[in-house]
């Protein structure tokens, strides 16, 4: 019995030092991504549906600038590697990025209306709840409070 543990741990440490091995060596042969000029990024940001709340919280994460994570989002999405940014924003609100009010697409009339569709106690109140749901991708309840 002592011999089958001794030959089940060898097995083991085989077998860890193998996947070890094996994700060194991909992680070495990870395929280069092509390089478009600034132009070419933003317009697919600027066409991608994200807005600048997430440019922002992509950029925070990295310590960048809204220019900068806008070149991030768009050059992810040319490279055929989208799927990363819902990711990279739930890391970015995961590391406590915010967006404020200011960073948001809405206007005094949209605070107002909201207010007023939530029963939220003042406009400033709403202009809070919308930051909060901007930076949490939550656009669209917004909308659908606007009636959009």
């Amino acid at each position: 019995m002592l011999k089958s543990k001794k030959n089940m741990r060898s097995k083991r440490f085989a077998a860890g030092l193998f996947i070890t091995t094996a994700l060194s060596t991909i992680a070495l042969e990870t395929p280069a991504f092509a390089e478009y000029s600034f132009d070419q990024t933003f317009d697919a940001y600027a066409w991608s549906g994200y807005n600048y709340c997430d440019a922002k919280m992509v950029g925070m994460l990295w310590n960048q600038d809204v220019t900068q994570g806008k070149a991030i989002i768009g050059n992810k999405i040319l490279n055929g590697i989208g799927e990363d940014i819902p990711l990279i924003l739930a890391e970015s609100r995961a590391a406590y990025n915010r967006c404020n009010w200011e960073d948001t697409a809405y206007d005094y009339d949209d605070a107002l209306a909201v207010a007023r569709a939530w029963n939220l106690g003042s406009v400033a109140d709403a202009k809070g709840t919308i930051a909060f749901k901007v930076t949490n991708g939550d656009s669209y309840m917004i909308e659908q409070a606007l009636g959009r």
